[in-house]
Formats: structure tokens, sequence, C-alpha cells
């Protein structure tokens, strides 16, 4: 005999099921989506702080080379070209460019002619000196125009990794100079400054010859360290400007990237993904709390319904055995939550039941002469009329081939013939 399961059982079994499965899907599925968003958002929040740090580094190389053409115009105004005047010139200008770390003024020849220092700057002086094989002397004296170099080490002024901003000056005399601003590159650590929101946040910045201007601390990374070679220019120019994955030590890392124009410099903004992916971790905890809260309440719902349909099933099959076995009436009351169906069934056995009820059972006192019954009150009565009280059935006349042989022989023995009514 096969091996039944029980409705309760297999109710449950189906609820669970019919509940658990698209709850799991969908928390599946809402995972991956956020997953694939939040990365979205990752690298787009990374290249987008990339290029606002590229525009601001543009803004500013902007106005240090202003200043110094501004610088450059009044000393050709002034049309003086002793040391006095030209380091009177230099003082002035200087408070409203505090980022600059010395500036100087050279003449044709690329001997340093007037000097101002930063305040705490080394006070031994570099009148006289040649810089002629520096590259902001000579492509101003070439062109005629302003000029941001890309990043070297001083050399009169200490050795500090510097960036030079100058342009030419053409006195009324004929006479031609080059006024120069040294920019220290420690000094891009402000402008990282204002990124501390971004979680792990890594910012490095190079030149046109793939030289760094600047590093996140914790990169250890020095200024003017050599990258040409490293796998994160490879792929930003494999990337074409678009945010990227790099492999570190550490891990992968989201970079957003973005080339300053007309230097060439190069921002490059990052993340370790691991950062985002535990942001994402949380986010898969709580959406896993939330499923298996889901999953519980859907398993006590679905314990729930079973039972409301199961219990009225299990008394209808209580009472139905009872009827049959004992003879005893269903006394079942069908609740609120009883399933249409159910209750339907309840009260068909009900009525049933009280059909059943008027059928004759047990010995009944018959006369043996007459045939008469005897009731529950001692009267006897006619069989016909204690069944139709009892039952409800209903009573036809006839005769049974022994009586009608009794009573009336001529008819079967075929003598009988009709009246004459003539």
């Amino acid at each position: 005999m096969p091996r039944r399961v029980r409705l309760r059982t297999l109710m449950l079994a189906i609820l669970f099921l019919a509940v658990t499965f698209p709850l799991g899907i969908l928390t599946a599925f809402h995972a991956f989506q956020y997953s694939r968003l939040e990365k979205q958002k990752t690298v787009s929040r990374l290249q987008e702080s990339a290029e606002a740090m590229a525009e601001t580094i543009q803004i500013e190389l902007h106005r240090y080379r202003d200043g110094i053409t501004v610088l450059a115009g009044q000393l050709e105004r002034a049309g003086r070209s002793d040391r006095a005047s030209l380091e009177s010139a230099l003082v002035d200008i200087a408070p409203t460019y505090p980022e600059f770390l010395t500036m100087i003024v050279v003449d044709a020849n690329g001997k340093i002619v007037a000097e101002k220092q930063k305040q705490g700057a080394p006070v031994s002086s570099s009148i006289g000196h040649s810089v002629a094989d520096r590259e902001y002397f000579q492509v101003p004296m070439k062109t005629g125009r302003s000029f941001v170099s890309d990043a070297f080490r001083g050399r009169h002024f200490g050795t500090d990794p510097i960036v030079a901003v100058s342009a030419p000056i053409k006195m009324p005399n004929g006479a031609t100079f080059v006024v120069e601003g040294s920019l220290n590159l420690l000094d891009f650590a402000r402008l990282e400054a204002r990124y501390k929101g971004i979680p792990g946040e890594r910012v490095l910045i190079t030149d046109s010859k793939d030289q760094v201007l600047y590093a996140s601390p914790f990169l250890k990374i020095a200024p003017l360290t050599d990258v040409s070679g490293s796998k994160l220019l490879a792929l930003e120019k494999e990337s074409s400007g678009k945010p990227y994955v790099i492999t570190e030590a550490e891990g992968p890392t989201y970079m957003g990237h973005y080339t300053i124009q007309p230097s060439l410099w190069h921002v490059y903004f990052g993340q370790p993904v691991s950062y985002s992916r535990a942001d994402l971790r949380s986010y898969h905890l709580a959406a896993v709390l939330v499923g298996v809260g889901g999953i519980i309440m859907s398993s006590l719902l679905a314990t729930w319904m079973a039972r409301s349909v199961n219990r009225p099933i299990h008394a209808l099959a209580e009472s139905s055995r009872n009827l049959i076995m004992n003879g005893k009436r269903p006394n079942i009351s069908p609740s609120a939550t009883t399933p249409m169906e159910i209750a339907a069934l309840v009260d068909d056995l009900q009525l049933y039941s009280e059909r059943l009820s008027k059928a004759l059972t047990g010995l009944l006192p018959i006369c043996s002469s007459c045939k008469s019954i005897r009731d529950e009150n001692g009267n006897w009565i006619r069989i016909e009329s204690y069944i139709k009280s009892k039952t409800e059935a209903e009573f036809t006349h006839g005769l049974c081939p022994t009586c009608a042989d009794r009573l009336y022989p001529e008819l079967r023995s075929g003598a009988w013939r009709p009246p004459d009514r003539t």
C-alpha cells in the first residue's frame, strides 16, 4: 500500500514553496541589481571626483600663469631692470600668490638677477646662478609666451620637487628677461583634503612625462617617480578616459582618470573595491535578514493556512468515521475561516446523517400473525404505518406470487373469466 502524505504536510510544503521561492528569487535579483548600481555609482563618483580635481588644478594653474603674466606686464611697464626694482615688484605680488615657494627674474643669458624667497626658505642667495638649461627659461625665451613646466628637482633654493610657472619680460629698451615662480608639489595635499568624505580615497597626479607630481601619503610614491611603465598608465590608455579597475598589492581598486589640457597632466582618483564591497556586504546581510524574516513569516502564515484548512477536514473525516462505525451524528460547526467547499461538505454530511437516522435499525417486535409492530410506547401499529413514521418511504400495494396462488388460484390456472357485462 503506498505511503500517504498528510494533507497538512502537503499544504504546508506547497504554501512554503509558493512564498519562499519567489521571495528568494526577488531578494537575489534585487541584490544583484543593487550591486550593479552601486558599482556604477562608485565608478561614476570616482570619475567625477577625478574630473573635479583636474578642473581645480587647471583653474589654479591658469591663475598662477595669469599672475606671472601680470607680473611680467607690470615689470615691462615700469621699465626698470635693476635688482632693487625687480625684487620690489616680486615682494608686492608675493602675498597674492602664497603658493609660490620662490620667485626669480632671469636675464637673457639665463642668470638670476632678482629673487624673492618664501618666508622660512633658505636665506642663501641665488643671484648670479645660471638656469639657462631649465625648460621654464628656454620656452618663454623661444616662444614669447607663458609656460608651466613638468616636475623637476630644485637646485638653488633646496632640492624639493617643484613645478615652475614662467613668462617673458620685454623691457622698453629691448632687454629680455624671464620671471618665474616655483610651486611646491606638497601643496597638492590641500586639494586631496577636499575629498576625505570618500572612504579609502587615493589620489595620484602625474605630469606629461608620467612623473609623479603628488600621491596620497599611504601610497608611498615619492614625487618625481617615473610611472611610465606601470600598469596604471597602460590601463588608462586602454580605457580611453573611462573608469577602470587596477590591481594593487592590497587588492583591486576602482580608478577614475582625467587629463588636464593643455599641460597633459593626469589626475587619478581611486577607491579600493573592498570599501564598496563592505557596503555591499552590509546590504546583503540586511537583505538576508529580511529574507529570513520573510521566510519565517511566510512559514507561520503557511502553517496557519494549513491548519485552517486541515482542521475542518480532519473533523469531517472523524465525524464520517463515527457515523459509519458507531452511528453517531456529526457535530461540526464550521468557523469563519473554514473554506466554502469544506463547509458545504459538512452541511452535506449533517443532512446525510439526518436522513440516515430515519432508517430502521436494531430489533423490532413484530406480531407473528398480523405482522403489526410494537413501537417504543408499547402500541401495536400496522407495519406500513410504522415504517412510514420512521422513514420517508411511501407504499404501494400488490400481491406476491404465493399469496396470489393462495387467494386467487384461478388467476394462476387460467380458469378465470371476466364477468359478462351484457
